[in-house]
């Protein structure tokens, strides 16, 4: 037996289907227009040497205002620019000047990007043609590069005056009123350097690549455990390259930070001579203990002990300390160039 609507059911239904296929269709406009269909439009065209996560529907604003989008990237035949086509409503072209410029920018805490057009100046006159000059997006890692490379010639300009004060510590015995005044000096000299360098650290791009060897090594509040190995073993004869054997070593210590059970824990790279070397000065140890640390945690992050799970990562940190040795004792003499690796765990 079949039930039959009323007439008063079937109009309500009818009504019903309306609204949903009204409620639909003004969907479907509402994101025809968001992508710029149904609307008149113009092409700007911008050439970028890298296009990192730029990819077509990023959107495209003019002094933060929503203009358009991206519909296309032209990768060049040869070693020109990749051309970045953006497609912008036409109520923006007068908007736009003979001097306007696009730059990429990242937005939001996930990295996506955007493309800001800066709509240039009203004396440059109106925007004719399609092309735009683009803006170079800033390269933090390069600025960083630079500070860590002054903070190494400050390290350079330290290292000097300590050898300069060594030799006026042998003349002190003989002319022991005079040097007084230049230890004096040398120390000033050192003091001053030291702030200059510390100044340096605070800044801000700069302050996250300055190690604090003591507040890394020293941690009273702390478990640590330390496996010690002979660079020999891991390393060529004064050189930061990996020989097989060294992979081998540290594959074995990549398994055990792997195994601490606590997500809390931390890893500290250290390589470091127990004595100055008299065929090397004080900044060239130094750099090539910096670099053996560096070197050997990237090979244990290849080999994944930094990853505790899908997302959560062990803080791993590399520390050259040239010929200044360990902040923690070792119950054994080390090697006299030696690499350890600590696992803190917090009590």
């Amino acid at each position: 037996m079949t039930n039959r609507l009323s007439r008063f059911q079937a109009i309500v239904l009818g009504l019903v289907v309306l609204l949903l296929a009204g409620a639909g269709t003004a969907g479907l406009l509402a994101i025809a227009a968001k992508q710029g269909y149904g609307r008149e439009s113009f092409t700007v065209v911008v050439g970028y040497p890298e296009v990192h996560d730029i990819v077509p529907g990023t959107p495209v604003r003019i002094r933060g205002i929503e203009a358009g989008q991206v519909v296309a990237l032209d990768y060049p035949d040869g070693e020109g620019p990749i051309l970045v086509r953006m497609q912008l409503d036409v109520k923006f072209r007068d908007k736009l000047f003979g001097d306007a410029k696009a730059q990429i920018q990242p937005t939001g805490l996930l990295g996506s990007k955007i493309i800001n057009i800066q709509p240039g100046s009203v004396s440059s006159g109106p925007f004719l043609g399609e092309s735009l000059t683009p803006i170079p997006t800033p390269d933090l890692v390069g600025l960083a590069a630079e500070g860590e490379k002054t903070l190494f010639e400050i390290r350079e300009m330290v290292g000097d005056v300590r050898s300069a004060l060594r030799k006026v510590d042998g003349v002190v015995e003989t002319e022991a009123g005079q040097v007084r005044g230049l230890v004096k000096d040398g120390r000033a000299t050192i003091q001053s350097v030291k702030e200059n360098s510390e100044a340096v650290s605070r800044l801000p791009i700069v302050r996250s690549y300055v190690v604090n060897a003591t507040a890394l090594l020293d941690r009273p509040d702390c478990r640590h455990e330390v496996m010690t190995y002979n660079a020999l073993d891991l390393f060529e004869p004064d050189t930061a390259i990996l020989t097989e054997s060294g992979r081998v070593h540290l594959n074995a210590v990549a398994n055990w930070v792997k195994s601490q059970p606590n997500a809390k824990t931390e890893a500290v790279v250290v390589a470091a001579y127990e004595s100055p070397s008299l065929a090397q000065t004080d900044s060239q140890i130094e750099q090539l203990t910096r670099k053996q640390a560096e070197i050997a945690l990237a090979y244990l992050k290849s080999q994944g002990a930094h990853k505790m799970g899908w997302w959560s990562r062990r803080t791993m940190t590399s520390l050259g300390l040239g010929s200044n040795g360990s902040p923690i004792a070792a119950a054994e003499k080390l090697p006299a160039n030696s690499l350890q690796v600590f696992v803190f765990t917090p009590q």
